[in-house]
């Protein structure tokens, strides 16, 4: 769980790093299990001078311990700090970058127009090697994840202000094995160019819609497809967690049958619309 000073440092920045979550041990299973997921999901071959990625989901069973860390209190418990006692799982991955030029400044959630938002809070951490400024660790513009100051990157960003990303005042997130990076969805994130392969786990606990229009922007994506999750969802271990996963899922699918609202965005601006369906 994050201390009193981590979760006002979270909400008033956007993020915050978590140090010494996992143990050597446990980072040696991890690189296992990720290696098994490279070989089930196959190599890539990135393009040179461009930023790739491959994303690979590392829930099912081949990758046991990874999946039993969905409802690890070390994530979950943060996750329920953030957003709340019905913090639902939304997405497990291993991720491999080749981010060459850089990732570009981006936020995941937000809409500064409508007041309001699909968000929830994205772990990140470094499963093989220690990540610094000059090899991929995260960068974050602290205080970006509130509305106004989101909108205002966002305009910055299309006017080309945000470039070079190395160049903007920022907060480089950098971690060592075990170490774990929380931040909001909201806040604007990326990375500086670098010429390594950069692999990390990727995790996202949403908070729960409350509103006609938060469980609109769930999207119909929600919930998610894939074998993995079929083994997940199949739920072998007989966690609670899972239960609550699936009413959770049945809650929202039923919220947004009832509000027959969709969402709508549009490709020259970040805001979205609420739509009849």
């Amino acid at each position: 769980m994050l201390s009193e000073q981590q979760l006002l440092h979270y909400r008033t920045f956007g993020y915050v790093i978590m140090r010494n979550v996992f143990t050597p041990d446990e980072i040696r299973t991890m690189e296992k299990e990720f290696d098994a997921t490279v070989e089930r999901d196959g190599e890539i071959v990135p393009k040179a001078n461009e930023t790739n990625h491959q994303h690979m989901l590392i829930l099912g069973d081949d990758s046991p311990f990874s999946a039993a860390l969905t409802e690890d209190e070390r994530l979950y418990g943060p996750a329920t700090q953030v957003c709340g006692q019905d913090a639902v799982l939304w997405e497990w991955r291993a991720y491999r970058w080749f981010t060459f030029k850089g990732t570009e400044w981006h936020c995941n959630d937000g809409d500064a127009t409508l007041g309001c938002y699909l968000y929830g809070l994205i772990y990140q951490w470094p499963v093989f090697a220690p990540v610094h400024a000059d090899t991929g660790a995260l960068r974050v513009i602290p205080g970006s994840h509130r509305p106004e100051f989101q909108w205002e990157l966002s305009k910055a960003d299309a006017a080309g202000l945000l470039d070079p990303i190395a160049e903007v005042g920022a907060v480089v997130c950098e971690a060592e094995l075990g170490d774990v990076v929380a931040f909001d969805s909201r806040i604007f994130h990326g990375t500086a160019p670098y010429d390594k392969v950069r692999r990390t786990y990727g995790a996202i606990y949403l908070h729960f819609p409350e509103t006609r229009e938060e469980a609109a922007m769930t999207g119909a994506a929600f919930p998610p497809g894939g074998e993995q999750w079929v083994q997940w969802r199949a739920n072998k271990p007989h966690s609670a967690f899972r239960e609550k996963w699936e009413d959770q899922v049945k809650r929202i699918k039923e919220a947004q049958d009832r509000c027959g609202l969709r969402v709508e965005r549009a490709a020259d601006r970040p805001s979205a619309e609420l739509v009849r369906a």
